[in-house]
C-alpha cells in the first residue's frame, strides 16, 4: 500500500482486503460504496481492490457523462462477460435481459424483470468462480443501470459476489445507500501529504505542505497538481507559497491552463473527446475533420498529461478534464462539436446517441432532433429504460414547434417518469402539459394520470378533485363508448380517493352515480364502483347492503381475473374477508401474486402482500402475516408505492396490537402517521383501529371505547351514530360490554339483528358472540350458536376470542369445570397463532378455573426471520430451492443457506417434516 494512490488510505484498504476475504474464503456477500469528492482517491481505491482481488472473477464499468441517458449502457458493459449463461436463465428472466441490453428484439414486461436477470445472471455466474464487481463515477451511469446495480446489491446474501460502487459525494444518484457500508473519503492529514508528493517526484517541506494540504482540503490531486506547479525554492520553503493561491493552482484550475496552452488543432480534438467520450477514435477523428482539424489532434494533449491514446479511443486521465474542456469553449463551439460527432454516428447503432448530440446542437424548435429523440425514446422504452425514455421525450418536447404535440411528448415523459418511480418529474411534466392541452381527449388523459399519481404516490385530496374534474370533462365531450367507460373509471376512482380522505358521504355518492353509469358490466370499472359503494356503505349504514354489494364486486373480480385492474382484484379479495368468505379471498390473492411474481412486477407485490397480511392478520396467523407486511414494506420502500408502504405499515401495527406488543405498535403507527400526512390520507381508521385493538387486547377498555368509537360512526364523525359494518365494530362493542357499559338501545338492536342473518356466518358469529358477553342468563345457547356460525365461516382467530368469551363467562358463573374445556381451547389456539397477550389472558382464566397451566414453548413460526418465515412458507407449500428463490428474488445460495439455519431452529430433517410443522401453525 505505497503507491501514490493509496497514500493515507490504510484503513479503507483494510476494508476493501476484508470484503475480498469474506467473498473468497466466506463466501459472502458484501456491499461497499465509496463516496468523496473529485480527486480524492476513489478510482484509486477500486483499482486497489481490483489487484489485490485475485482468484476472482473481475467485472469493472466506469460511468461516462455522455452515456448518462442511454438505457443500460453501463450494464451492457459491466454483464460482458457473463453472456455465456444467459442460456440457463429462466425464459422470461432471459428474454428481459436480451431485450435491455439490445441482444435480442423484444420488450421485458417492466423495468425489475430486467433487474430480476440482471441479479440472477451475476449469482449464478458468481457459483462458479467467486466475483468483483466495481464500479466507478456510479454518478455518470444510466438510471437503469444504477437501479439494476442496487436491486442486485440488496439481495446479496450467500453468494460469493463483492460489489464496490464509487460515486461523488455531491452527486445525485439513484443509488440508496442507506443499507450498505459507505466510506466517505476525507483529505489527507499532513505527515500522508508529505509521503504523497515525495513519492510523486515532488517533495516539499512539512510547513508548505501543511500550506498547501489546507488550501486544497488534502484532496490528493489537487496537492499533486498544485505542488507539480510550485518552484524548487517554493517546495523548499525559500520562496514563499501565494496565500489563496492564484486562480491557476485552484483545484477547479488545475487542467485549464494546460489546455488554454494547447493548440487549435489539439483544443478541437480534446472539445470532441470530451463530446463523446465513449466513442471509438475514428469517430473523433471524423468530427474534427468535419470542424476542418485532420492534424496532430490528440498528440499534444497526450504529452500534457489529459488524455491517453490507446489505438482505439481517447481516454481522461481524469473526470474533471472533459468538464474543463467545456468550460473553456463557448456555447455555439459546444453546439458545433455536437453537430460534428453526430455527423459522425452514422451507424444504426449510434441512433441513439446521434438524437441526443442532435438535440445539444438545437439552437431553438427543432422538429428533426425532436423525432429523432422521440424515436430514441421509444427503443428506450423497449428495453426497458423508462427513465432515459423520460428524458428523451422531455427534450422532445423542449425542441418540438406547437403547443399540442409538445403536451402529448410530455405526457409521454410523464408516463415512462412514473413507470421508472420518478414520481415527482412526471408530475412536473404534466402540470405542464395542462397548461399546454386544449383537446378534450388528451386533457382528460393528462388529468387521469395525474390524478392516479396523486392517488397513489401524491396527495390524496387533489386526487379527489382532479380525477372527477376528469370525469365530468369526459362526460362533458363524450364522442364515443371508450370515453363513457374513461369517465366512469375516473369517477369511481375519485371516490376512492375521497375515501382515503375521509370523505365517506362524497365517496358514497361518487361511487352510487359511477354503479348508475357503468357502461360495461363486469368491467374493472364496474369492479372499482361496486367495490368503493360496498366500503363506503358499511361506513354509514347498520344494513348488510353493503356487505351484498362487496360480493357481487368480489364476484366480477373472479369472473374476469384476467383483464380487471389487478389492485382492485387485491381489494375485491378484501372485500371478501370482510364477508367472512377466506377461501374465496385467498384464492383472488393466489392469483394475483403468481402473476405479480411471474412478471416480476414490483410495484404490484406490496399491495399483492398487502392483502395477503391483512387476510392472514385477521384470522390468526400472525408471524406469517408479518413476514409478509415486512416483505411488502421493504419492496415499497424500494419502488416508492407509498400508498402501499402506509397500508402494509398498518398491518404491521395491528399484528402488534393484537400481540399486545406496545412499544412496537406505537413505532409502526409513527411511521403510517408520518406517511399518511405526506400523502394527505384523512382515513384515520388504520391508526385508531390498531391503537383501540392494543388497548383491547391489554384490557384498557375505556381507552379502547376512546379510539374505536369515532371510526365506527356513520361517516367516521364524532356525532354519528355507531355502525356495525367495519371490521372493528364489534371490537367496540365487546370494549363497551368489558368496560361494564350498558349498549344503547339502536345498538342492541344491529347486535341482534345482525346475528340472525345467516346470509354472512362470520359476522353473525361475531354479533352472537357480544350476544352471549351481554346476556344475563342463557348465554350457553348463544354461544353454541356462535360457534355453529364459525363452523359455517372458519376463522381460527374470531373462534379463539369466542371461546375465550365463553369460558370466561362461565367460570365467573362458578362453573368452573365447564370452563376449562373452552378456555383451553382458546389457550392452545392462541399459542399456535403466536398471539401474545391473548396467550397470557387464556392461561390466567385457566388458571383461575383450577387448571395447572405448563408454559407453552415459543412457536416454531415465531423464531424465525421474517426472510426464513417467506423461504419456510414456500417450500413447505411444495416449491424447490429453485422456484423459492425465483418466487422471492434471491439466489439458490441464500435459499439454501437459510433452509439450513431454518432446519437447526425448529428440530427438523427434511421438507416433509417442515411442511407438517409450518403449515400447522
Amino acid at each position: 500500500m505505497t503507491t501514490a494512490g493509496l497514500v493515507g488510505r490504510a484503513i479503507e484498504c483494510r476494508a476493501v482486503l476484508h470484503l475480498l476475504e469474506k467473498v473468497r474464503q466466506e463466501r459472502h456477500s458484501q456491499v461497499l460504496v465509496i463516496r468523496g469528492e473529485p480527486g480524492i482517491g476513489k478510482t484509486s481505491l477500486t483499482q486497489f481492490a481490483c489487484r489485490e482481488a485475485t482468484g476472482m472473477l473481475i467485472l469493472s464499468v466506469t460511468g461516462t457523462p455522455t452515456e448518462t441517458d442511454l438505457p443500460f449502457a453501463g450494464l451492457h458493459a459491466l454483464l460482458q462477460p457473463l453472456l455465456e449463461f444467459l442460456p440457463g436463465m429462466p425464459e422470461g428472466q432471459r428474454a428481459a435481459l436480451e431485450a435491455a441490453l439490445a441482444l435480442a428484439p423484444g420488450a421485458p414486461e417492466n423495468r425489475f424483470a430486467t433487474y430480476a436477470a440482471t441479479f440472477s445472471l451475476i449469482t449464478t455466474a458468481s457459483a462458479r468462480q467467486p466475483m468483483l464487481i466495481c464500479v466507478d463515477d456510479l454518478h455518470w451511469l444510466d438510471v437503469p443501470t444504477v437501479e439494476a446495480l442496487s436491486f442486485t446489491a440488496r439481495r446479496l446474501q450467500a453468494d460469493p459476489v463483492g460489489l464496490i460502487m464509487a460515486e461523488r459525494s455531491a452527486a445525485r444518484s439513484s443509488l440508496d445507500v442507506r443499507p450498505f457500508q459507505v466510506i466517505n473519503l476525507g483529505g489527507l492529514i499532513v505527515g500522508d501529504a508529505v509521503r504523497l508528493l515525495d513519492e510523486a517526484g515532488t517533495p516539499a517541506i512539512a510547513p508548505v505542505v501543511e500550506q498547501l494540504a489546507r488550501q486544497t482540503g488534502g484532496n490528493p490531486l489537487a496537492l499533486r497538481e498544485v505542488a507539480a506547479q510550485l518552484s524548487a525554492a517554493q517546495r523548499s520553503g525559500t520562496v514563499p507559497v501565494p496565500e489563496p493561491l492564484p486562480a491557476g493552482l485552484a483545484a477547479e484550475e488545475l487542467f485549464a491552463e494546460r489546455i488554454r496552452g494547447l493548440g487549435d488543432a489539439a483544443r478541437i480534438g480534446l472539445l470532441v473527446a470530451a463530446a463523446e467520450p465513449a466513442a471509438e477514435l475514428r469517430i473523433l477523428l471524423r468530427a474534427a475533420a468535419e470542424l476542418g482539424e485532420r492534424d496532430d489532434l490528440f498528440d499534444q494533449a497526450e504529452k500534457a498529461g489529459l488524455i491517453r491514446v490507446d489505438g482505439v479511443r481517447v481516454q481522461f486521465r481524469h473526470p474533471l478534464i472533459p468538464s474543463t474542456v467545456f468550460a473553456l469553449t463557448t456555447d455555439a463551439e459546444r453546439r458545433a462539436a455536437h453537430r460534428a460527432v453526430a455527423g459522425a454516428l452514422d451507424g444504426p447503432e449510434d441512433a441513439d446517441r446521434r438524437a441526443w448530440h442532435l438535440a445539444h446542437a438545437a439552437t431553438g424548435r427543432d422538429e428533426q432532433a425532436a423525432h429523432a429523440l422521440e424515436t430514441a425514446a421509444a427503443n428506450a422504452r423497449r428495453r426497458g429504460g423508462y427513465a432515459a425514455a423520460a428524458a428523451a421525450l422531455a427534450r422532445a418536447a423542449a425542441l418540438t414547434e406547437g403547443a399540442e404535440p409538445r403536451a402529448a411528448r410530455l405526457r409521454g415523459a410523464a408516463e415512462n417518469a412514473r413507470v421508472a418511480g420518478q414520481v415527482e418529474a412526471a408530475m412536473q411534466y404534466l402540470e405542464v402539459a395542462l397548461d399546454l392541452a386544449t383537446e378534450t381527449r388528451l386533457r382528460a388523459e393528462l388529468i387521469h394520470t395525474l390524478g392516479r399519481i396523486h392517488l397513489f404516490h401524491g396527495r390524496v385530496r387533489q386526487a379527489v378533485t382532479m380525477l372527477a374534474q376528469g370525469s365530468e370533462l369526459l362526460d362533458q365531450h363524450a364522442q364515443q363508448a371508450a370515453d363513457a367507460i374513461e369517465a366512469t373509471s375516473l369517477l369511481a376512482e375519485s371516490a376512492f380517493a375521497a375515501l382515503l380522505a375521509g370523505r365517506v358521504v362524497e365517496s358514497l355518492d361518487m361511487a352510487r352515480r359511477a354503479c348508475d353509469r357503468v357502461p360495461e358490466p363486469g368491467s374493472s370499472a364496474d369492479l372499482i364502483s361496486q367495490l368503493i359503494l360496498g366500503t363506503a356503505l358499511f361506513h354509514l349504514t347498520p344494513t348488510s347492503e353493503s356487505r351484498r354489494v362487496l360480493v357481487n364486486a368480489a364476484a366480477i373480480a373472479e369472473t374476469n381475473i384476467a383483464t380487471v385492474d389487478p389492485e382492485y382484484a387485491v381489494f375485491a379479495a378484501l372485500a371478501l374477508l370482510w364477508t367472512g368468505q377466506v377461501e374465496r379471498a385467498e384464492a383472488l390473492l393466489r392469483h394475483v401474486e403468481e402473476y405479480a411474481r411471474r412478471s416480476v412486477a414490483l410495484g404490484l407485490l406490496p399491495c399483492v402482500l398487502y392483502g395477503w397480511s391483512y387476510v392472514r392478520a385477521r384470522t390468526g396467523r400472525f408471524s406469517v402475516a408479518s413476514a409478509q407486511a415486512a416483505e411488502a414494506v421493504a419492496i415499497a420502500d424500494e419502488t416508492g408505492e407509498h400508498l402501499w408502504r402506509y397500508f402494509n405499515g398498518g398491518c404491521l401495527a395491528y399484528i402488534a396490537a393484537m400481540r399486545g406488543r406496545e412499544e412496537e405498535c406505537l413505532a409502526h403507527l409513527a411511521t403510517v402517521t408520518e406517511t399518511a400526512r405526506r400523502l394527505e390520507i384523512e382515513y384515520p381508521a388504520t391508526i385508531q383501529d390498531s391503537l383501540g385493538l392494543l388497548a383491547l387486547s391489554l384490557g384498557r377498555y375505556q381507552e379502547a371505547i376512546d379510539q374505536l368509537e369515532p371510526v365506527n360512526r356513520a361517516g367516521l364523525r364524532e356525532t354519528g351514530q355507531i355502525m356495525l359494518g367495519r371490521p372493528t365494530a364489534f371490537d367496540l362493542v365487546e370494549a363497551y360490554l368489558r368496560a361494564g357499559r350498558p349498549l344503547e338501545p339502536d345498538l342492541a338492536e344491529q347486535v341482534d339483528t345482525l346475528s340472525r342473518q345467516d346470509e354472512f356466518p362470520a359476522v353473525a358469529a361475531l354479533a352472537m358472540r357480544c350476544r352471549g358477553l351481554d346476556a344475563a342468563e342463557d348465554y350457553d345457547e348463544l354461544f353454541a350458536a356462535a360457534y355453529r356460525m364459525h363452523d359455517a365461516a372458519p376463522n381460527a382467530l374470531a373462534r379463539a376470542r369466542t371461546a375465550l368469551c365463553h369460558g370466561e363467562r362461565l367460570r365467573r358463573s362458578g362453573r368452573r369445570i365447564e370452563a376449562r374445556r373452552h378456555l383451553r381451547a382458546a389457550f392452545d389456539a392462541f399459542t399456535r397463532m403466536d398471539a401474545g397477550v391473548w396467550i397470557s389472558r387464556a392461561k390466567q382464566e385457566l388458571r383461575a378455573a383450577g387448571e395447572r397451566v405448563v408454559p407453552a414453548a415459543e412457536g416454531l413460526v415465531a423464531q424465525l426471520t421474517p426472510q426464513e418465515l417467506q423461504i419456510a412458507m414456500s417450500v413447505a407449500g411444495g416449491l424447490s430451492n429453485r422456484e423459492t428463490a425465483r418466487k422471492l428474488f434471491l439466489s439458490e445460495k441464500t435459499v439454501e443457506f437459510h433452509l439450513s439455519r431454518i432446519y437447526r431452529k425448529i428440530g427438523v430433517r427434511s421438507r416433509t417434516e417442515l411442511a407438517r410443522q409450518i403449515l400447522t401453525q
